[in-house]
């Protein structure tokens, strides 16, 4: 039987991973580095063909949700840079101009909508 375990110990997290062949692999890495971990693999996860018979209903689900503070500044390139985290991780964005717009007034959309009929379950 496979499996993987991850526990918080200390200022890291220890990773346990068992192979269908039983064989343990143990290792702990820091704040910084399990980030980047689950970062990768989750860009990973989006390179792979979907399965058959796929349990969730929209394949864009969040993997991680709750409420991030925002930074916005300028990049290097002159593009807009927002800036989320959500502890422990952060997740910066370059948006173009065109997107940048784009982004205003569809949050400025929703902001302009009343609270109590924003969410309709069958139309989001």
């Amino acid at each position: 039987m496979s499996g993987i375990e991850a526990h918080a110990s200390g200022k890291a997290v220890e990773f346990q991973i068992e192979d269908g062949n039983g064989e343990l692999s143990r290792f702990r890495l820091d704040r910084r580095l399990t980030t980047t971990l689950i970062l990768l693999a989750v860009q990973e996860l989006a390179l792979l063909p979907d399965l058959e018979g796929e349990l969730l209903q929209e394949a864009d689900r969040p993997l991680l949700q709750g409420r991030p503070s925002v930074q916005v500044g300028i990049g290097e390139s002159g593009d807009v840079l927002l800036e989320f985290r959500l502890d422990p991780a952060t997740m910066q964005f370059l948006i173009d101009d065109e997107m940048a717009i784009a982004l205003v007034q569809q949050v400025s959309e929703i902001m302009a909508t009343p609270r109590s009929v924003r969410y309709q379950p069958n139309k989001n």
